[in-house]
């Protein structure tokens, strides 16, 4: 809902100045700590997630570099939990699907992505148990959700990058 997606970015703006920094990616929780009784609530959500989350990531990057499933998928838990709880941008769809793949066999740790207020969940799962881990979340979806949602199986690359440099 873009009302609801506005007043998270004005949160953040918020949350930024009240820090006194020019975007909430430079705050650290130490800032937040100490001017906590400058934001306010919806503020103060904002400010807790973006600096952890932007903690997660730089760890999610260090676990996969190191082969760490385990952590990297923890940290998408974490991640989940706080889109949800903290910065109230999932959906009871997307809860719901993230609890169901937190139970199945093989994975490792699932999130919501997108801009939030609906979109997907990505799952880590092991390779080795993907297809079984598949059908059985689907089974687990159609059941809670009374329809079998759209999965689509992807393996992680390095990305898009230019061959040449871009000058």
């Amino acid at each position: 809902d873009d009302g609801a997606y506005a007043a998270r970015r004005a949160a953040c703006e918020r949350a930024a100045a009240a820090l006194g920094i020019p975007a909430l990616r430079d705050a650290t929780p130490e800032m937040i700590a100490r001017h906590r009784d400058a934001l306010d609530d919806e503020a103060g959500r904002a400010a807790q997630h973006v600096v952890h989350e932007n903690q997660r990531v730089l760890d999610f990057a260090a676990a996969l570099a190191e082969g760490d499933l385990s952590t990297a998928g923890g940290l998408m838990n974490e991640s989940h939990r706080s889109l949800s709880e903290v910065y109230r941008v999932s959906c009871e769809e997307l809860d719901v699907i993230h609890r169901a793949a937190e139970q199945v066999e093989g994975s490792r740790g699932s999130r919501m992505t997108g801009a939030g207020f609906g979109g997907w969940i990505v799952a880590l799962i092991d390779a080795a148990s993907r297809g079984g881990t598949l059908d059985e979340l689907s089974d687990a979806l159609q059941e809670s959700l009374g329809r079998r949602p759209e999965i689509r199986d992807v393996v992680a690359s390095d990305g898009a990058y230019a061959r040449t440099p871009i000058t």
